[in-house]
């Protein structure tokens, strides 16, 4: 009926990550030991002894883990069937490796699983069959347990209950219809999800908090004694032991407890009033949201990482007059990022609440001249800035064409070769516009592009689409 992945990503570089909460680098040699050290004593042993086998575990790490840790690895998988490890190319090839595993294992089963754990923390040993009981053939719905424990085990042992809305620990169940997988969101964009699963009648995960967490600090709260949970969340036997020999007693931290307490609760109740109410979906469409053609959504953090850095980067195509045209790479393909100059004050008014912007008129404008057989650009992706009462930025990205000529050149070149051949190809290329009812407003000779595809044989790609009638 369906198939279950557990995926774990561990030392992949990250050009968005690159130290830790006390600024200390990362990825080194000491910074892989001690996430070995995490893994082994907590990840790895609670992972492997839950009571419901029915999942593949996908470990991924990077291409450049040195052999002495390839090889712990290997000998701590070893004779575990259902765990596979990985070794890519770093985050870039995280969701694509992700995507290309569950779709060649996945094809004979109608649904996918697919829930996350990072490898410093530890779950329940029920965790995957709690999962699983909530599955009901649902076409797409997300999983997300709130309560779990919290266990700081640097620079003190404390142990105290914990609270986390759209936690690291969510799960998603999907139709396998090109299964977008639960890491196609970080875990706290599920907040604008309406379908989500809220668990809130078992603890089922624990948080281990240490030295080099990358933002996590202990806020856990309560009297938990370590002898009531540890055969549920089991970790190595030395760990165990350790555990139960330094954690401090609650009557020594009950101060920390109260205001952890109250600060869990507080941000619960907050972000739970959020979402009820819908208040995340109206600061994201304040703040802009990207809209990504359904056959790239797996470059949607490349594509927002382009967008980020456009000033600073990318090759610029022409002089930026109004707008700034640059072609990026991705997974080794250009794309073309068009940045649209911000609009003064009465048009952007106008943006923000009575007429599309021309990054979203351009998208959609484009996807409706593919549909009619008419030529463009690949659209990608488009992104708004909103202010309070304004359309700030706004980008449209697209494939980076290769082309021959711009029309313009058989306007300043009479001895074009084969220009006659062109013109009355593309005579006949407007004829078929006019008998769709497609009116090109910005018609001008730099906005066609002309690619030849054979012997006689031309091409013709509209671009700069944002005046256009259908």
């Amino acid at each position: 009926m369906f198939h279950h992945y557990l995926i774990t990503r561990f030392n992949l570089r990250n050009p968005k990550w690159d130290v830790t909460k006390n600024n200390e680098t990362l990825l080194t040699d000491d910074w892989m030991e001690d996430r070995m050290w995490l893994f082994e004593n907590f990840c790895f042993p609670s992972v492997t002894a839950q009571t419901n086998s029915n999942f593949t575990w996908l470990l991924y790490l990077d291409v450049t883990t040195k052999d002495i840790f390839k090889e712990r690895i290997s000998a701590l998988v070893r004779g575990f069937k259902n765990i596979e490890v990985f070794y890519i190319d770093g985050m870039p090839s995280f969701y694509p490796e992700i995507k290309k595993r569950v779709e060649s294992q996945s094809s004979s089963v109608p649904y996918v699983i697919t829930s996350r754990i990072d490898n410093d923390d530890c779950i329940h040993r029920n965790f995957i069959g709690e999962v699983q009981k909530r599955f009901n053939s649902q076409d797409y719905q997300a999983i997300d347990v709130i309560k779990g424990y919290s266990l700081q085990i640097k620079p003190d042992f404390l142990l105290g209950k914990k609270e986390h809305i759209f936690n690291p620990f969510i799960s998603l169940i999907e139709k396998n219809d090109d299964p977008k997988t639960v890491w196609h969101n970080d875990h706290n964009l599920w907040k604008t999800e309406t379908r989500i699963t809220q668990v809130k009648n078992k603890r089922l995960w624990m948080s281990i908090i240490h030295e080099k967490n990358k933002v996590n600090e202990f806020d856990g709260y309560d009297n938990v004694s370590w002898q009531t949970i540890h055969d549920d969340f089991v970790v190595s036997p030395a760990m165990d032991r350790e555990i139960a020999e330094k954690l401090i007693p609650h009557r020594k931290w009950w101060f920390l407890s109260l205001k952890n307490n109250l600060y869990v609760k507080f941000v619960l109740f907050s972000k739970v009033i959020k979402k009820t109410f819908g208040i995340y979906r109206i600061k994201e469409s304040k703040s802009g949201k990207m809209v990504v053609h359904p056959n790239f959504t797996n470059w949607t953090g490349k594509i927002e990482n382009r967008i980020e850095n456009f000033a600073k980067d990318g090759e610029a195509l022409g002089p930026a007059v109004r707008n700034s045209i640059k072609i990026f790479d991705v997974d080794q393909q250009k794309i073309n990022i068009k940045s649209f100059k911000i609009p003064a004050l009465i048009n952007g008014i106008v943006y923000r609440f009575f007429r599309k912007s021309k990054a979203k008129r351009s998208y959609e404008y484009a996807n409706i001249l593919l549909e009619n057989g008419i030529g463009t650009p690949q659209p990608i992706a488009f992104l708004e800035h909103f202010g309070l009462m304004t359309l700030k930025d706004s980008y449209y990205v697209s494939e980076q064409l290769q082309v021959d000529l711009l029309f313009r050149e058989l306007t300043t070149n009479p001895n074009y070769p084969e220009r006659e051949i062109i013109l009355r190809q593309f005579i006949q290329f407007s004829y078929r516009l006019h008998q769709k009812g497609i009116e090109f407003i910005d018609n001008t000779s730099g906005n066609t592009l002309i690619k030849k595809t054979g012997d006689g044989e031309y091409s013709f790609y509209l671009v700069d689409l944002n005046r256009m009638n259908f």
